[in-house]
C-alpha cells in the first residue's frame, strides 16, 4: 500500500512509534512532536509511563488528550528499566510497523516515510537508518556507526554483513509488527541493557535486512551533570552487573551453527566496546578500589570469549585487555593511554628472540599460557617497524629543581624500548615553551640526552627558563613540549607527570624588568592530558594596582612586539592598505631577500634551495624565510622567520629587496620599483592553469587580476622547454626567464645510492622492505581532510610483506592512516622536505602530481593510479596533454591493477625507455646546478 493512501483516521496507523519515558518532563514533549511532525500521516505515538512522579503524566494528559494520534500507557508501578514498558507499548501498537524512541531524543521529519518506503517495497524483515548524536549545549553532531550507513544496500541475512551487528540501539530501526509478534520477540524486562539482547534477537532472525543512508534518529547527549542516562550510571556496579548479564545472555541465545558471523562478531565487540567502556573510567579516575571491583566483574566476560576472536584486535587493544585479566587498573590506565593515542609503548619490556613482553614485572609473573601473559606478548616487528616519527613517545618528568635567574631544570625520560631513535641521522633534541594565548610565541631550550642505564629509554635533562617578554596583557598559561628534529623529520609531544609534586614550591618569576616590578609569576602544573604546563599566579595588592596604572604604556611596547607575531584581522583591511602604502615609500632593504614556499608551509622546493645557495654566494645578503600562521614548529626558534599576515610580514614585502616565491603572495602585494621578484612555481603542470582555464579566461577582472600579478615577477624558472610553451602564455609572462631546471631538483640530480639509504634512514623506514610513495594531488573543492581512493587495509594485506608505503597528500590536505596499519603505511606529509620523500621511495604511485615530472629525475618506476581520469580530464579545468597517450608509466584504472603494476614494477623495471621518451617531451634534463646559476643569474652583478 502506497503512503498516500494512508490519510483516514480509520485505518490501522502504518507505523507505531513506541516511547518509554520516566521523570523526563523537560524532554518528553519534543520527542512526541517530532513524531506528530512527521511528514508522513498514518503515524501513532504510543508513550508508556514507567511510574513518573515529576508531572510528565500531567503533561502528557494535558498536552495531548485530544489528540488521536497520541496514546498514553501507564505502569502499575516503576519497573526500574526500559524493557517493561516498551514491551507494553508494543502490545498495544495497532501499526504495521513498529519504531522506539528514546524520551530525550526525537526522530528526524522524514524518517518513518523513508523507512516505511522501503519496507513496502522491499518486503524487509528489518529496516536501519542512519543515527546522528547531538551534543546539546555544544552545537555539536557526531556520528553513530556512519560508516555502515554509507550506501542504500539490501543484506539477506546478517551473516552477509555481520558488521551491521555493532548498532545495538533498538531505535532508528523499522519492525515489521506480526513478524515481532510470530517469533515472541520482547525485550527483557529484569535487567537494563535490553536493547542489547533484543536487537541481537532480531539480527539473529531477520532476513532481507535493508539499509538506509538518510539520517532517521536524532541521539541527544546531554551534559552529565544536567542529565545521565541509567545506563551511563556507572558510578556503581549494578551498571556493569547488567551488562555482563545482557552480553552472557546474547552470546548464549545465537545458534553458533545458524549465525557462527553473528557471534563472532558480537564477542569481537565486547572486547572493542563493552569492555572498553569500562576500562576507560578506570583511566578517567575511578578509584583503585572501585576500578578493581570492576575488573574482578570483567575478568570472566573477558576469558570467555574465544582465542581466535583475539586476532582481530590489535596491539594496543591487546594490552589493555591483558592489564585487566591482570586485575592491575595502573596498567589499565597505561594501556588505555595507548588506545587513545597518547603514547606507544608505555613502561617496561623484555625481548628474547624477537618476541617482546609487556611489564615483565608483572606478566613475567603469570605462567605461560594464561590468557593476560598471551595478551601482553607481542612480535618485536609489531612497534618496532612504526617508523621514528610516526612513533608516540612518553617523555615523562623524574625530578624538577629551581635555578638562578628564573628557571627549572627539568630531568627526566623517554621510553624507546625497541630503539627507535638509535641511529637516527643528524636527531636533535629540544625543549619547547609557547604561549597558549595573547602572542603565541615559543622559545626554544637545549637538552642533554643519554641512553637510560636500564636501556628502555633515553634520560634527559633541561634548562628552562622563564622568558623575560612574557604577553603581559593576558598572562597567559605556557605549554612544554619535547621535539625531535632530524632535518625536516620532527616529533613532538607533551612532558607526562605521574607524580606528585609540591608545584607551589617552583613558582619562579619570569625574567625581565617588568616581571620584577609588577610581581608576574608563573607556576608549573599537571593540565587535564597529565602534562606539564605553566600558569600564572595572580598579580595582588600594591602590584596589581601598580600594573593597572602602567598598563598604557607597556600596551604600547606590546603593540610592538604583537607587529611580529600577530596576524592582521581581516577588519583591518583599509589599515592595511594605507599602512602598506606608507610602508612602500619608505627605502628599500636592498640586503634583504624574503623567501616563501607554499605559503608558508613548506620549508623545501625551489625559494628554499635559491636561499640556500644565496647564502653560500652572498653571505651579506640577509634571507628572511615566511612561516604560515598558527605557530609551525619548523618555525620554532629560528630567528630568520616572519609570520605570514604579520605587520612585519607585511613591512617586509613592502621593503625587501628581494621576493623569491613559489605561489602567490597576499592579496595586497605591490611590487615597487627596485624590488627583484623571482618567481619559481611548484612544478610543471599537467591541469590546465590561468588563463587557459575557462572559467578564468572568460572573466575580465580575474584576467586582469592574474596579468597583474605575473607582471610582478621579474625572474621566472623554466623547468622545461614544455613548461615554457604552456606556463609562459598560460600566464602572460613576458619578462627574463632563468636557467633551464629546477633549483628544487638540484638535490636529486646529485644523489646516489648512499644519499637515498640515509634518507630511508632519516625517515626510520623498514629497511628489509621496498618503498612505494603515493602522492595524489589536489582535488578542487576538497581541501582538508580527505578520503583516500586507497583501501589501506587491502593494499596491508597483499602488498605489506614486501612493500612499505608512504603516503603524502596534496599539502592542502590531510589523511588519517589508522593506528593498527602504521607500521606498513606511513603519512609523510608532516615531512616538509617532498625531496627527502622522494630519495627514500624505490617506486611512485600519482595521479595528475606535478611530482611525477620530479620523480623523473632519479629514473625509478612510476605508476600513475589514475581511476577517475575521463572525469579529471573531461572537467571544466582539463589538462594539456592525455596520459593515455604520454605517460612516465603504466595507468591504473582500480586498487587490483594498481597493485599489480607496483609488484610488476619493483621486481622488474620494463618502463626505463617509457620514462626517458616522457622526461625528454616534457621535463628535460635537470644539470644539477640551477640553484647556484639562479642566484647568479639574478644577484650576481648585483
Amino acid at each position: 500500500m502506497h503512503p498516500s493512501s494512508l490519510r483516514s483516521s480509520a485505518l490501522a496507523p502504518a507505523i507505531t512509534v513506541v516511547i518509554a519515558v520516566y521523570n523526563d518532563v523537560d524532554h518528553i514533549g519534543a520527542a512526541v512532536d517530532s513524531v506528530l511532525n512527521q511528514t508522513m500521516d498514518s503515524v501513532e505515538v504510543i508513550v508508556v509511563d514507567d511510574g513518573s512522579t515529576d508531572g510528565t503524566v500531567d503533561l502528557l494528559e494535558r498536552t495531548y488528550a485530544s489528540n488521536s494520534k497520541v496514546v498514553t500507557l501507564r505502569m502499575p508501578s516503576n519497573s526500574g528499566a526500559a524493557g517493561a514498558p516498551r514491551n507494553m507499548g508494543m502490545d498495544h501498537a495497532r501499526g504495521q510497523y513498529l519504531m522506539f524512541l528514546d524520551s530525550d531524543d526525537v526522530l528526524e521529519r522524514h524518517a518513518c516515510i523513508n523507512m516505511y518506503r522501503v519496507a513496502v517495497k522491499t518486503g524487509a524483515g528489518l529496516v536501519m537508518g542512519q543515527t546522528k548524536r547531538e551534543h546539546v549545549g555544544a552545537d555539536r553532531m557526531a556520528g553513530w556507526h556512519t560508516r555502515l550507513y554509507t550506501e542504500r544496500r539490501s543484506v539477506e541475512s546478517i551473516e552477509d554483513e555481520a558488521d551491521l551487528a555493532i548498532d545495538t540501539n533498538s531505535v532508528a530501526k523499522l519492525y515489521p509488527r506480526a513478524w515481532l509478534d510470530a517469533h515472541e520477540l520482547r525485550f527483557p524486562e529484569d535487567i537494563h541493557y535490553e536493547d542489547l539482547v533484543f536487537t541481537a534477537q532480531v539480527f539473529a532472525l531477520a532476513q532481507n535486512i535493508e539499509v538506509i543512508p538518510e539520517v532517521v534518529y536524532y541521539w541527544r547527549i546531554y551534559p552529565s551533570d544536567e542529565r545521565e542516562s541509567i545506563t551511563h550510571q556507572r558510578s556503581t556496579t549494578r551498571s556493569i552487573d547488567f551488562r555482563v548479564e545482557a552480553l552472557r545472555r546474547i552470546i548464549a541465545g545465537i545458534d553458533p551453527a545458524r549465525n557462527p558471523n553473528l557471534r563472532s562478531r558480537l564477542q569481537l565487540k565486547i572486547l572493542r566496546h563493552d569492555a572498553r567502556v569500562y576500562l576507560n573510567d578506570i583511566a578517567d579516575g575511578a578509584s583503585d578500589e572501585f576500578s578493581l571491583e570492576l575488573l574482578v566483574r570483567l575478568a570472566p566476560l573477558i576469558q570467555d570469549v574465544p582465542l581466535e576472536i583475539f586476532d582481530d584486535i590489535d596491539l594496543a587493544e591487546r594490552l589493555a585487555l591483558a592489564a585487566a585479566l591482570a586485575q592491575q587498573p595502573a596498567l589499565v590506565r597505561e594501556a588505555i593511554s595507548v588506545l587513545k593515542g597518547k603514547v606507544d609503548l608505555p613502561g617496561t619490556v623484555q625481548i628474547k628472540d624477537g618476541i617482546t613482553l609487556w611489564r615483565p614485572e608483572v606478566f613475567g609473573e603469570v605462567e605461560a599460557g594464561h590468557r593476560a601473559r598471551q595478551l601482553a606478548t607481542f612480535s618485536e616487528e609489531e612497534i618496532g617497524s612504526i617508523t621514528w616519527f610516526g612513533m608516540k613517545f612518553e617523555h615523562r618528568l623524574q625530578s624538577m629543581k629551581r635555578v638562578k635567574g628564573g628557571g627549572l631544570r627539568l630531568a627526566g625520560t623517554t621510553a624507546d624500548q625497541l630503539g627507535h631513535l638509535e641511529g637516527v641521522p643528524g636527531l636533535h633534541w629540544q625543549a619547547r615553551l609557547y604561549e597558549r594565548e595573547g602572542l603565541q610565541r615559543d622559545w626554544v631550550f637545549p637538552m642533554e640526552v643519554v641512553r637510560s642505564e636500564d636501556s628502555i629509554g633515553w634520560s634527559w635533562s633541561a634548562v628552562v627558563s622563564l622568558p623575560g617578554a612574557v604577553d603581559f596583557t593576558v598572562l597567559p598559561r605556557m605549554t612544554l613540549r619535547i621535539d625531535l628534529q632530524a632535518g625536516a623529520v620532527r616529533s613532538s609531544a607533551g612532558i607526562t607527570v605521574t607524580k606528585k609534586h609540591k608545584w607551589a614550591t617552583y613558582r619562579r618569576a619570569s625574567g625581565g624588568a617588568v616581571s620584577r616590578l609588577f610581581g608576574a609569576r608563573y607556576q608549573p602544573y599537571k593540565t587535564v592530558q597529565n602534562t606539564l604546563a605553566l600558569k600564572p599566579s595572580p598579580v595582588q595588592g600594591q602590584r596589581n594596582r601598580l600594573r593597572v596604572a602602567l598598563r598604557p604604556l607597556w600596551a604600547a611596547a606590546r603593540r610592538l612586539e604583537a607587529q611580529k607575531w600577530v596576524p592582521i584581522p581581516e577588519r583591518d583591511a583599509l589599515h592595511v592598505k594605507f599602512a602598506y602604502w606608507l610602508m612602500r615609500r619608505m627605502p628599500l632593504q636592498k640586503h634583504i631577500v624574503l623567501v616563501d614556499s607554499h605559503m608558508g608551509t613548506s620549508t623545501s622546493d625551489s625559494p628554499h634551495a635559491i636561499a640556500h645557495a644565496l647564502r653560500e654566494q652572498f653571505p651579506n645578503v640577509t634571507v628572511v624565510r615566511a612561516a604560515s600562521a598558527g605557530r609551525p614548529v619548523w618555525a620554532a626558534g629560528q630567528d630568520d622567520v616572519v609570520r605570514i599576515g604579520t605587520w612585519k610580514h607585511l613591512s617586509l614585502l613592502a621593503r625587501a629587496g628581494g621576493i623569491v616565491d613559489n605561489q602567490s603572495l597576499p592579496w595586497y602585494f605591490i611590487k615597487r620599483r627596485g624590488q627583484v621578484y623571482v618567481q619559481t612555481w611548484h612544478g610543471i603542470p599537467l591541469k590546465r592553469m590561468g588563463l587557459d582555464q575557462a572559467e578564468v579566461a572568460g572573466d575580465k577582472a580575474r584576467v586582469a587580476d592574474l596579468k597583474k600579478r605575473s607582471g610582478y615577477w621579474d625572474y621566472l624558472s623554466i623547468p622545461s622547454e614544455f613548461f615554457r610553451e604552456v606556463f609562459v602564455p598560460a600566464f602572460a609572462y613576458k619578462h627574463a626567464e632563468l636557467p633551464v631546471g629546477s633549483p628544487r631538483n638540484d638535490e636529486l640530480v646529485l644523489s646516489n645510492a648512499d644519499t637515498t639509504r640515509e634518507a630511508k634512514a632519516q625517515l626510520g623506514l623498514d629497511p628489509l622492505r621496498q618503498t612505494v610513495l603515493y602522492a595524489p594531488t589536489f582535488r578542487d573543492g576538497q581541501r582538508g581532510p580527505v578520503a583516500l581512493e586507497l583501501n589501506l587495509d587491502e593494499w596491508v594485506a597483499q602488498m605489506a610483506t614486501d612493500f612499505q608505503l608512504l603516503v603524502r597528500p596534496h599539502y592542502l590536505n590531510r589523511i588519517n592512516v589508522p593506528r593498527h596499519l602504521r607500521r606498513h603505511v606511513v603519512d609523510v606529509s608532516s615531512v616538509k622536505d617532498t625531496n627527502l620523500v622522494m630519495l627514500a621511495a624505490d617506486l611512485l604511485v600519482t595521479d595528475y602530481s606535478s611530482v611525477m615530472f620530479d620523480y623523473l629525475v632519479l629514473d625509478r618506476p612510476q605508476v600513475l593510479y589514475t581511476y577517475d581520469l575521463e572525469r579529471y580530464s573531461g572537467s571544466l579545468r582539463g589538462t594539456y596533454f592525455d596520459l593515455r597517450e604520454d605517460a612516465p608509466g603504466p595507468l591504473a584504472m582500480d586498487q587490483e591493477q594498481l597493485l599489480e603494476e607496483v609488484r610488476r614494477g619493483l621486481e622488474r623495471d620494463t618502463t626505463g625507455a617509457q620514462r626517458a621518451e616522457f622526461r625528454t617531451k616534457f621535463a628535460g634534463d635537470e644539470p644539477g646546478n640551477v640553484s647556484r646559476a639562479t642566484v647568479q643569474a639574478v644577484w650576481g652583478e648585483k
